[in-house]
């Protein structure tokens, strides 16, 4: 990789940038003013340094980001933000918990994400990969809002303990499963 550190500044100046790719270039923080790359549609950050990013609502068009191998102990609220969204690499950092309003980024379609410890998905949706814990996200937010929760045919060999959480929920589905225990 080429260590610059930083992204430069006459990287931020060309405003009709579509994609940057800074892979293995030690960085470390993402300046304020990355939205001035309005039409930004694909942002690489993978194998740096970073423990956050800063607020990233500017770039609407923005659809892939790719954060693999960085130093993040959550996933950065400024990607909570992106509803165009429709790529999401988190893979190699030491994200313990998603954050149920994940599940709102509706055309998020593929999220890599590695074999961490996440307590708020269980371990055997995390190892069917990204679109199934998206998919469990998605459920558990519908569930939120209705009451309802319907986890069948999801490989769940316990029900997670998040599912005890939801006071409201008046209706479980788990059918389909290896095994319905309680934890």
């Amino acid at each position: 990789g080429n260590l610059l550190g930083v992204v430069p500044q006459a990287v931020l100046a060309l405003t009709a940038l579509e994609e940057l790719s800074m892979r293995a270039c030690g960085v470390a923080a993402i300046p304020e003013n990355i939205t001035s790359l309005r039409n930004l549609r694909d942002l690489r950050l993978t194998d740096n340094a970073l423990e956050g990013l800063p607020d990233l609502v500017g770039i609407v068009f923005l659809r892939i980001l790719r954060l693999s191998n960085n130093k993040l102990l959550e996933l950065p609220p400024p990607v909570l933000q992106l509803s165009g969204l429709r790529e999401l690499s988190i893979a190699g950092n030491m994200i313990q918990r998603l954050p149920p309003e994940l599940s709102r980024l509706s055309k998020l379609e593929l999220l890599h994400l590695d074999g961490h410890n996440f307590d708020s998905v269980p371990a055997e949706l995390v190892a069917q990969g990204g679109g199934r814990v998206l998919e469990y996200m998605r459920r558990m937010g519908f569930a939120d809002a209705t009451a309802k929760l319907d986890l069948c045919d999801m490989g769940l060999r316990a029900i997670p303990a998040s599912v005890m959480r939801i006071g409201s929920l008046q209706e479980l589905f788990l059918s389909q499963n290896p095994s319905t225990q309680l934890r």
